[in-house]
């Protein structure tokens, strides 16, 4: 903190990385002193990036821009040239602090804007000029991912994704060539693919919330048309799929990036060029949504069964934010998707009646009025004729299930 307040008075405090640099990470240095210099480097980036108390945010932003200038570039180079020598030595520990050092780095605020706590900056980061050289080649990304796959198992694994989410939110406009864009886009196909075709890591909740996050800030900066251009895209496509359906059934897992991507390309589906290679969206997005569906239905049942453990009705919020997320989904394949949805509307009101699946079908029936609450609420102004006439009969579906479930007091086990 010293250091960083004295950051503008003189030469000396910005002597101080060059000193860490040569005292503790030079080529000959002691693993033990290598580590404690990582973490030294750790926390002068964080604490650069603080707001410090009772300094104004002009004095911040000036500190942040000279640290960028003087100094970023060439800890992060350091942090990277570690997390190659952890990965190739095995040092647990050592990577740990690596890793840590290159999420501050690609972290860092390189707009230097006034922070707001309410804006997620994640999702396109804005490294200097400078930095091309490093991050638009595909070396620091295939490192981060083979760090990953070697990690499956340990805290490292989330880590080198935290490290990965960023490396692949870069903006559109920082590579200097369209063929080097690219090869960089193939690659985080291929890498991404192969991660989830794979699947043992993202069974922990933490990878699977970062490498979700992964795929919805890689697809947030690269266009549609850009991905559809890429050998790897019909495999990669097939397996989001596959990954979606695979992963919706998890009730505790937050799925908020999963809809973020799906969201992304659905938009992105028609602002495709006549000339592109075909998306494949129209066959998957559908799958995708059905599924989210049937798994809130089986999450009735399973609460049913399993009444000591918890329901995700009990957070309204949280379950209304991820149904909104879905009805973005929904909208072009209005038709398709809510034919099965009305399915589901007749198939619960039959069960209602029925002793043996009636506690089901209520719990079931929750979820199905909170979807179609946001369904109709979500196509916005399409109201075409099939619009209007699929509302009204989800509006008479719901009505005469109410009616049933008032009924059902009179049934035998009720």
């Amino acid at each position: 903190q010293t250091t960083k307040l004295a950051w503008a008075l003189g030469e000396a405090p910005r002597a101080v990385p060059g000193k860490v640099h040569s005292t503790f990470l030079h080529p000959s240095a002691p693993a033990a002193h290598r580590t404690l210099g990582l973490a030294l480097f750790t926390q002068l980036v964080a604490e650069v990036s603080d707001v410090a108390v009772k300094r104004s945010l002009e004095d911040h932003r000036d500190t942040l821009s000279r640290f960028r200038d003087a100094v970023l570039a060439d800890v992060f180079r350091v942090a990277v040239e570690e997390v190659a020598q952890a990965h190739r030595t095995g040092d647990a520990g050592h990577m740990n602090k690596a890793l840590g050092l290159v999420r501050e780095c690609l972290g860092f605020d390189f707009r230097c804007a006034i922070p707001d706590p309410a804006v997620d900056m994640g999702e396109t980061i804005f490294p200097p000029d400078a930095w091309r050289p490093m991050l638009q080649g595909v070396q620091l990304t295939q490192l981060l991912w083979d760090v990953y796959g070697a990690s499956i198992g340990s805290p490292r694994a989330a880590a080198a994704l935290e490290c990965l989410s960023l490396a692949v939110s870069l903006p559109r406009s920082f590579f200097d060539a369209p063929e080097a864009r690219a090869v960089w886009v193939e690659t985080q196909l291929v890498c991404s693919c192969k991660a989830m075709a794979d699947g043992k890591g993202l069974q922990d909740d933490a990878c699977y919330v970062k490498f979700s996050r992964i795929l919805a800030c890689f697809k947030a900066n690269n266009s549609l048309s850009a991905l559809v251009a890429c050998p790897s895209y019909p495999q990669w496509i097939s397996q989001c799929t596959a990954f979606s359906i695979a992963v919706f059934p998890r009730l505790d897992a937050d799925h908020g990036n999963l809809f973020s991507l799906w969201a992304s390309l659905t938009v992105s589906k028609n602002r495709l060029d006549p000339g592109d290679n075909p998306s494949g969206l129209d066959e998957c997005v559908p799958k995708v949504t059905v599924a989210y569906i049937e798994s809130r239905l089986q999450a009735g049942k399973w609460c049913t069964e399993n009444p000591d453990e918890d329901n995700p009705l009990t957070a309204p919020e949280e379950c209304t934010a991820q149904l909104q997320s879905m009805s973005k989904l929904i909208t072009p394949f209005y038709s398709q998707v809510g034919q099965v949805i009305m399915w589901h509307l007749q198939r619960c009101t039959a069960d209602i009646q029925q002793p043996q699946t009636m506690c089901v079908a209520e719990a079931q029936a929750a979820w199905l009025v909170y979807i179609v609450g946001v369904v109709v609420a979500g196509h916005g102004g399409d109201f075409g004729e099939e619009v209007v006439t699929l509302d009204a009969q989800f509006g008479a579906a719901v009505l005469q299930m109410c009616e049933t479930l008032r009924g059902r007091a009179s049934l035998p086990g009720a």
